[in-house]
């Protein structure tokens, strides 16, 4: 449950990595992230509670995600 100072609602910001049909095509990846929790594109920022990054594995995902709602 969350107190006064902890808002029970996150909101994370998953960010995919090109995929195959993307990479053949030669797009290039546009996103920044200056910080943890924040990505900019065509340099306008956006705060989240969290980033997570197109490296990451599911697992990881399901870790920072929804095994904090679950347990």
């Amino acid at each position: 449950m969350a107190n006064g100072n902890e808002c029970s609602i996150k909101v994370i910001c998953r960010v995919r990595p090109l995929n195959e049909s993307e990479e053949r095509a030669g797009s290039k990846f546009v996103l920044k992230f200056p910080t943890d929790d924040s990505v900019t594109v065509g340099g306008k920022l956006f705060v989240f509670d969290k980033i997570i990054k197109p490296n990451v594995s599911q697992e990881y995902v399901y870790e920072v995600t929804a095994k904090p709602i679950v347990a």
